[in-house]
């Protein structure tokens, strides 16, 4: 019973979600989409992007990751941008990390290297 209720909470997130991006999307290509055409981009990129977690991430980052041309919406492609976007932030958040460790390890050189790694990744985990 509790696995039904989380699987109805996460499809009615889904479903408001839809609808936010159903905004976005129209907000994005305002006087350069025709509106009949929002559906059926909504139901090619939700195809594309099953997780309840992916789609936050889309709205999020809507601008950055659907194309300039509304014709040029699919679901494969809006995926794939969404994926090499995630990539680049993940790669440059380890890279401030590591910028971050190795300040920290000049500001403290009477520390142990590992507890200053330590805390560098706890201060890092702070601006997830």
């Amino acid at each position: 019973m509790i696995i039904l209720d989380c699987f109805k909470l996460r499809e009615n997130q889904r479903k408001c979600l839809k609808a936010d991006i159903d905004l976005k999307l129209r907000a994005i290509y305002y006087n350069k989409m025709d509106p009949t055409d929002v559906e059926k981009h909504l139901k090619s990129v939700f195809g594309a992007i099953p997780l309840l977690e992916d789609v936050q991430f889309l709205l999020k980052y809507a601008v950055s990751i659907f194309p300039e041309e509304a014709e040029s919406i699919t679901g494969e492609g809006v995926s794939h941008a969404m994926f090499d976007l995630q990539a680049l932030l993940t790669e440059q958040r380890e890279a401030v990390t590591t910028n971050l460790i190795s300040a920290l390890g000049r500001l403290y050189p009477d520390m142990e290297p590992e507890k200053v790694g330590e805390v560098g990744l706890s201060v890092a985990e702070l601006f997830r």
